[in-house]
């Protein structure tokens, strides 16, 4: 897809389903959340990858794109020592996928510790 934003067109890459199958994120009620990202947080490859993938369709910033997640999934700081390690014998398969770890809440809520970089190659193989 893409959408308007402070005068650009934007890039969004809609990771709801991708979401849902890989980490089991409910989608609970029926708002979105749209991360914008700066193309320059990634490495080199991605960068260069996101360039190609944006060069074709004209009028889209190639300094941003978006990605659209469920309203329960979030993105914030976290203290890298509360993160359990994925067990050993599933560790390449979910790291693969993201996925390197996890860590449980006073809520009873699972969070997980995902690479964006990895998730958004995963996300492109799906489409």
């Amino acid at each position: 897809e893409v959408f308007g934003y402070n005068g650009d067109e934007i890039l969004l890459f809609n990771c709801d389903s991708f979401l849902r199958n890989t980490y089991f994120c409910s989608r609970e009620g029926g708002s979105r959340l749209c991360l914008l990202i700066q193309n320059d947080i990634f490495s080199e490859r991605t960068f260069e990858l996101l360039h190609k993938l944006t060069g074709g369709l004209a009028g889209v910033s190639r300094s941003c794109f978006g990605f659209a997640i469920t309203s329960s999934a979030e993105i914030t700081e976290i203290d890298i020592g509360t993160i359990y390690l994925s067990p050993r014998g599933l560790r390449r398969h979910l790291s693969s996928r993201g996925l390197h770890g996890c860590r449980f809440t006073d809520e009873g809520r699972i969070q997980f510790f995902i690479d964006l970089e990895i998730l958004l190659f995963n996300l492109l193989k799906e489409i």
